[in-house]
């Protein structure tokens, strides 16, 4: 519930066009005192041009990951993130279903 003496103040976005869209595959988050802060990177496999051996992923020593992002976040204002993601992930959920039943 909103103070008696709250006002509505619009919010324009802007830039959200101006920057690219990466896709994240691995997420990091660590809590502080006052913030979370996530991580948001891109791990790549390497690259076979045919079935990998077991000789071949023996040699594989690590995975690079690139960061994408670094994101602080104040705790009292997780709730609301978390909420914005699951509403956000039953909506793909539901658009995905609509998707493969029209193919």
């Amino acid at each position: 519930m909103e103070p008696k003496d709250a006002i509505n103040i619009p919010v324009e976005w802007e830039g959200l066009n101006d920057i690219g869209v990466g896709m994240a595959n691995t997420f990091l988050a660590q809590a502080s005192t006052h913030e979370v802060i996530i991580n948001f990177s891109c791990a790549t496999p390497p690259m076979f041009m045919k079935a990998p051996t077991e000789e071949d992923l023996a040699k594989i020593k690590s995975i690079k990951v690139r960061a994408m992002a670094r994101i602080g976040v104040p705790v009292s204002r997780m709730p609301e993130l978390i909420k914005m993601l699951n509403d956000v992930y039953e909506l793909a959920l539901k658009q995905q279903q609509i998707v493969s039943k029209q193919h």
